[in-house]
C-alpha cells in the first residue's frame, strides 16, 4: 500500500479499498467513488449524494477513533451493478460497553455522541437503503445502497 492513498482493487463495477482510519484518505476515496460513478455514465447529481454519504460516514468513524484514542484500518467494498451502487464499509474500532456507566454518565456521553446522529440522519436522508450491522468484538459494518437512476444530465456539471 501506498503511504499516501489506500489500497485498492480496480475494477469498473468492484473496487476494495483499504486503509488506515485516518481523515487524510477521505479525499481519494472521494476520487475512487467519483472515478468509478463517472465511469460508468452515472448522474452527477446521485454521484455526489453518494460521495457525501460515504464521506459522512468515513469521517464519523474516524472522529470516533481519534476520541476513544484507537487505530485500525478501514475497508471499504465498492459494487455497481444495473440497479444499485452498494457501498460497504467495515471497520474494527470497538465501541465500549456501557453497562457499567451511572445514568448520568450515560447522558454525558449521548450528549457527546449527538454530532454523530447529524452525519447518520444524512447519511440516511441520502441513500436509498442503509443497514448497520455490530459483530460483538470483531468488526462494523455499513452498508450503503443507492438506487441508480438514468443520466439526463450533462457530463462535468
Amino acid at each position: 500500500m501506498s503511504k499516501n492513498r489506500p489500497a485498492k482493487k480496480n475494477n469498473l463495477k468492484q473496487q476494495t479499498l483499504t486503509f488506515p482510519c485516518h481523515p487524510k484518505y477521505l479525499v481519494a476515496v472521494r476520487r475512487i467513488v467519483s472515478k468509478m460513478w463517472r465511469d460508468n455514465g452515472l448522474p452527477l447529481k446521485d454521484m455526489r449524494l453518494v460521495i457525501l454519504a460515504v464521506d459522512e460516514a468515513i469521517s464519523a468513524i474516524t472522529q470516533h477513533a481519534a476520541a476513544i484514542k484507537q487505530s485500525g484500518n478501514i475497508n471499504i467494498n465498492l459494487d455497481m451493478n444495473d440497479v444499485r451502487f452498494k457501498v460497504v464499509i467495515q471497520d474494527n474500532i470497538h465501541y465500549f460497553e456501557v453497562d457499567h456507566l451511572s445514568e448520568a454518565e450515560r447522558r454525558a456521553m449521548l450528549l457527546k455522541e449527538k454530532r454523530y446522529q447529524i452525519a447518520l440522519y444524512l447519511i440516511t436522508t441520502l441513500m436509498d437503503e442503509v443497514n448497520y450491522i455490530y459483530k460483538k468484538g470483531f468488526e462494523n459494518e455499513l452498508h450503503l445502497i443507492k438506487f441508480i437512476k438514468p443520466r439526463t444530465d450533462k457530463i462535468g456539471k
